[in-house]
């Protein structure tokens, strides 16, 4: 009898025992000789959120909690100062801020070369065309009906931090 046990993401042991794959928190977790090191290579994430409604800006904190994303909150005015400071790696902007500034953001953002390669995700209520095809000429990479924001938000956070199921590290 053969037993491979594996690590999965979260550090929960696999093991396989001839053809049946078991998940058992159980199991003894045995990790490599460099399994500390690979974890503190790993770039810590963050993204900006500028969003001023404080019940969806606390449902987005709480979805990137879950996932294990750092979201900061920023103002349109404070947003090309913090960028620069600690470069984020996505920033999610809400079209219809009420400053009326996050066109004026995302051009500025999209047009210094420090801040450029920021990803860019912006939400806005689905009947808005003239300000999603406005969004997408200022930079943004990704402009999404605001339900649809809210549906694939985990997988956003995932995807835009890095830290997807293998995670980041750096180089």
């Amino acid at each position: 009898m053969t037993v491979v046990i594996f690590l999965s993401y979260h550090d929960r042991a696999i093991w396989r025992s001839g053809e049946q794959p078991c998940c058992s928190p159980d199991l003894p977790i045995i990790r490599s000789p460099d399994y500390q090191d690979r974890r503190s290579r790993r770039v810590p994430s963050t993204i900006l959120a500028v969003v001023d409604d404080l019940l969806f800006l606390s449902k987005i904190q709480q979805t990137a909690q879950h996932v294990g994303v750092a979201v900061k909150s920023a103002q349109p005015a404070d947003l090309p100062g913090l960028a620069i400071q600690d470069v984020p790696n996505a920033l999610l902007i809400d079209l219809n801020h009420r400053s009326g500034k996050a066109l004026e953001v995302l051009r500025t953002l999209k047009s210094d070369l420090k801040t450029k390669e920021i990803a860019a995700i912006g939400f806005v209520s689905h009947v808005q065309n003239d300000l999603i095809a406005a969004a997408r000429d200022a930079g943004c990479d990704l402009v999404l009906a605001r339900s649809a924001f809210v549906s694939q938000l985990p997988s956003l956070l995932q995807r835009f931090s890095g830290t997807g199921t293998a995670g980041r590290t750096a180089e």
